[in-house]
């Protein structure tokens, strides 16, 4: 007789599969409506935010390539998956 735990059971990795299916097609919509704000505004909580921009700022120089979007198109703005 072999032993099967009660989670690999085939009906509980269906649901695990179905749940981070969910889960990565609600990250998708977030990704996909992310957009960079020069100066956001932000609350007490996000304060680190404010602190890791300037952190990673020392990396980029004035010649450093940049993608701008064209404000006309508000789908050109987004990352599509």
């Amino acid at each position: 007789m072999t032993h099967e735990a009660k989670w690999l059971r085939d009906e509980n990795l269906i649901l695990m599969r179905r749940i981070h299916q969910l889960q990565i097609e609600r990250d998708i919509r977030i990704w996909n409506r992310k957009m960079y704000i020069s100066r956001p505004i932000l609350t007490k909580e996000d304060k680190m935010i404010k602190a890791f921009r300037r952190w990673y700022s020392q990396f980029y120089s004035e010649s450093s390539p940049r993608h701008y979007f064209a404000r006309s198109d508000k789908n050109q703005n987004k990352l599509d998956f």
